[in-house]
């Protein structure tokens, strides 16, 4: 703590409180390089103004947490190992952090954490996370998480997460979300949205989860030209507790292949008089093998306002039950296709 430059590097660090802490304010660009640091309760810890440059570190078997940044500068982080922590891995909650190659394994909490009211901003590249027992990704504050080439196995409860009051967004591109468990289980959910902030996957695949993803709070969830697969419930549940507007607890579906499903493909609620939320805009894309009903609705909008599914240029096939099913909802269908249901 203090105004010159820390430079820490080629140290092993073995059962310490915290093995790095530091509150820099003032001078030029902390560098941590060549690190191990293990069995002690945080690896390392950042607060202040400054900016870091840490890369080929390994952190381990801490107690608390792998990293946390609270330095309001800019980290980046690079060729980093978390394995064995017992809270969350990698946790940034002001400033912005630029994360690339990063592993992280076996966390009994989250993988990676973005929080805070101070608009945090990671960028994550080329990074693995694998076996978090909580969320492999989760937004809890108002920032933006975006990943680019980020895989995500096994993860317990949750692939990606927006918490409840939070309205942080997160963005993945060219990335993959697989619940699959080597004990023959599957992740709860692939993507819990309970937040008001947007999650989008783009190129993005997600697969084997009890449910695929499931939206309670005002976010709009959108994916494009990606797939979502092998769920063993319902692919996308829409059921914001209390939207505000047509697009609270919404799914925008552009170029998306769904398939395999124990429940029903897309499942939408609205709520009220007015019948608000849930919107469904499912375009150019396919839904199939559908043990229940391909998109169920229900309450959506007022007649020819509001709430709306939509389906254009898409083509629903193999569901048990019915194609589409709706419930006093609006429900638009143009240069589609039904098909064995």
């Amino acid at each position: 703590d203090g105004v010159g430059t820390e430079t820490i590097s080629g140290f092993v660090i073995n059962a310490s409180g915290t093995g790095i802490d530091s509150q820099s304010t003032t001078g030029r660009t902390n560098t941590f390089r060549d690190l191990t640091i293990n069995q002690g309760l945080t690896g390392i810890e950042l607060g202040g103004t400054r900016n870091y440059a840490i890369s080929n570190v390994r952190i381990l078997n801490q107690t608390a947490a792998g990293l946390v940044n609270n330095s309001s500068g800019t980290v980046q982080l690079t060729s980093a190992t978390f394995s064995g922590i017992a809270g969350t891995a990698l946790t940034t909650n002001a400033g912005d952090m630029i994360a690339n190659q990063i592993s992280i394994n076996d966390t009994l909490g989250d993988g990676v954490l973005v929080g805070g009211a101070a608009s945090a901003r990671l960028n994550l590249s080329n990074a693995t996370i694998n076996r978090s027992l909580a969320s492999a990704i989760i937004n809890s504050g108002n920032g933006v998480i975006e990943g680019n080439n980020v895989q995500i196995t096994a993860t317990v409860q949750n692939g990606l997460q927006t918490t409840a009051g939070s309205s942080g967004s997160i963005q993945l591109t060219s990335s993959r979300i697989d619940g699959s468990i080597a004990t023959g289980g599957r992740s709860a959910t692939g993507v819990l949205m309970q937040g008001d902030g947007t999650v989008t996957l783009n190129q993005t695949r997600l697969t084997t989860a009890q449910t695929g993803v499931d939206v309670t709070g005002n976010g709009m969830f959108a994916m494009n030209n990606g797939s979502i697969t092998n769920i063993a419930d319902t692919g996308i549940r829409l059921r914001p507790t209390a939207p505000t507007d047509v697009n609270s607890g919404s799914a925008e579906l552009n170029g998306v292949t769904m398939a395999n499903f124990g429940g029903n493909g897309i499942s939408a609620q609205g709520v009220g008089t007015a019948g608000l939320g849930g919107n469904v805009s499912f375009i150019n894309s396919s839904l199939s093998s559908v043990a229940g009903i391909g998109i169920l609705g229900d309450n959506l909008g007022t007649p020819g306002t509001g709430s709306l599914i939509r389906v254009e240029g898409s083509e629903i096939s193999s569901t048990t039950l019915a194609g589409i099913q709706v419930t006093d909802s609006n429900l638009r269908v143009d240069g589609s296709t039904l098909s064995n249901n």
